[in-house]
């Protein structure tokens, strides 16, 4: 592999990543504003199922920006023997990020869910 090819490949999956972590940030905020705007709103049927696709969308992220983290790493530690040992500590973090977003967003619905319910029964009793 000429350093060319070795540079267009890095770029290449390092550009990946950043596509996958932006179309996740859209995601996550379309979640986000939907739980605010209308999560009260949703049945239960239809939270859990807006959730399911949410959190199938966002596992399917977290596959492909790991594998392109470990495709890096491979290169780095294929390319003329370089060691590049703390990329491990990268394979956790970026999708770590995007795992702990994603549960706090579950979290989020959920509350949002719960919390009006609450005022709807006080309401009803006064």
């Amino acid at each position: 592999m000429t350093e060319y090819e070795f540079n267009e490949i890095l770029t290449g999956s390092m550009a990946l990543i950043l596509e996958l972590t932006a179309v996740f940030i859209s995601v996550f905020v379309a979640f986000i504003v939907c739980a605010y705007l209308v999560g009260a709103k949703l049945s239960k049927l239809q939270s859990i199922g807006i959730s399911f696709v949410y959190s199938s969308f966002t596992a399917f992220l977290v596959f492909l920006i790991y594998m392109q983290l470990s495709r890096i790493g491979r290169l780095l530690a294929d390319y003329n023997g370089l060691e590049f040992t703390s990329i491990s500590v990268v394979y956790l973090i970026g999708p770590g990020i995007i795992v702990i977003s994603w549960i706090l967003s579950i979290i989020y619905m959920a509350q949002v869910r719960a919390e009006p319910r609450a005022n709807e029964i006080s309401e009803n009793v006064t």
